[in-house]
């Protein structure tokens, strides 16, 4: 068995960055001790996420919540390195529902709706998101036949009417 203290004890004494993932994985964190920049920390969170992405997605969400590092460059790890599971999951606990988030709520919407409309569709049920781009997801719900969420997103009584008439026995 491993000695998490020792380990820790031993990178401490090397002044390694090595520290910094330990202390994120331990079970109780105490936001005092994590004193290296934000910069330092999301390199932590992509190292992990090549290693083990569940656990990025935990380390970034209590860096988040210790306000060590800002939501929006957490979110923009998941995204560049395409991990659209963690992507998600890391959103549905930090993005806050403002219309500073209204992009990245309608990224996580628009790239679920392609990729796996049934868990956009329980995200839609969450009501977490209100500041997304109603005109842009629309059409992706028609497509996908959330009939029920395109008549809630659009706006245009031509594409309501649509919607109505072509799919009135699935709504």
């Amino acid at each position: 068995p491993i000695d998490k203290e020792m380990a820790k004890l031993v990178y401490e004494i090397c002044d390694s960055k090595k520290l910094i993932g330990i202390t994120l994985m331990s079970d109780s964190v105490d936001p005092n001790v994590i004193t290296a920049s934000p910069e330092v920390l999301l390199q932590e969170v992509k190292n992990q996420l090549l290693l083990n992405p569940k656990n990025a997605v935990q380390m970034a969400i209590n860096l988040t919540k210790m306000n060590k590092i800002h939501w929006g460059s957490a979110v923009e790890i998941f995204r560049q390195s395409q991990h659209i599971n963690e992507l998600t999951a890391y959103c549905m606990d930090c993005l806050p529902d403002s219309a500073e988030a209204s992009t990245w709520q309608t990224l996580v919407l628009e790239t679920n709706l392609k990729m796996n409309p049934t868990l956009a569709e329980t995200i839609f049920q969450t009501k977490k998101f209100s500041h997304f781009n109603k005109t842009r997801l629309g059409p992706l719900c028609e497509q996908k036949g959330l009939y029920h969420r395109a008549l809630e997103n659009f706006t245009d009584l031509k594409d309501i009417k649509r919607v109505l008439v072509n799919n009135s026995a699935h709504i």
